[in-house]
């Protein structure tokens, strides 16, 4: 097993890219040690913003990089499953952003081909975790808002409930692309799904089976 900081290597360069590479700056598990696009130009000028030190313009080439645990995929959405399938057979931890694949098919062959490498998937939902979220959860489960019987997603959240629909809590800024794959997770949440631990790091060091 390693020691030290989970290494990290992030493919795209834009801003899911940002964010990731800018959010690992802040944490003392792990640390961001390469960055992969095929956009000439793209990946090394976020490498410079955060003082990465390996920039590669095919993520496959990262791939072969021994020292790198674990990669997070801020791709295209179309092209998730299979830089998941690649990622996993070079024995690499993965953080994908939502949404998690195109289709339903598509994600779980990509939860198959993880457990068959021993290796974790994780998905990029992190507002779940937010003080908000949380505390609306919370109020949920206390039946504060009724029976909830459906969600739907647009300018803000909404729940809509046995008794009604609104929650001020549930407000939300609305986030381009992909609003579908956000506004399902969260009517799971809301409904009771069980719900993962926030952490992704400390994770990526798991024994393997």
């Amino acid at each position: 097993m390693a020691e030290g900081k989970v290494k990290v290597g992030i493919i795209g360069s834009q801003f899911q890219a940002d964010i990731h590479a800018g959010s690992f700056q802040i944490l003392n598990e792990a640390e961001v040690v390469a960055i992969a696009s095929p956009t000439p130009g793209n990946a090394a000028e976020l490498a410079k913003r955060y003082n990465i030190p390996r920039v590669f313009t095919d993520y496959r080439e990262m791939l072969k990089e021994r020292d790198i645990e674990m990669v997070t995929i801020a791709a295209p959405n179309s092209l998730h499953a299979q830089m998941t399938k690649d990622i996993a057979a070079a024995d690499k931890h993965i953080v994908c952003e939502k949404p998690l694949a195109m289709t339903i098919a598509e994600g779980e062959e990509m939860i198959a081909v993880a457990k068959q490498h021993g290796v974790l998937l994780m998905y990029g939902e992190e507002l779940f975790f937010t003080p908000k979220y949380l505390k609306a959860k919370e109020m949920a489960d206390a039946g504060a808002f009724g029976k909830i019987i459906s969600s739907s997603k647009a300018k803000n959240t909404s729940v809509r409930t046995a008794r009604g629909s609104g929650c001020e809590l549930l407000r939300r800024r609305r986030v381009h692309g992909s609003r579908a794959a956000t506004a399902s997770p969260s009517a799971t949440f809301f409904s009771g799904a069980p719900r993962s631990s926030p952490s992704i790091a400390r994770w990526a060091r798991v024994p393997r089976r």
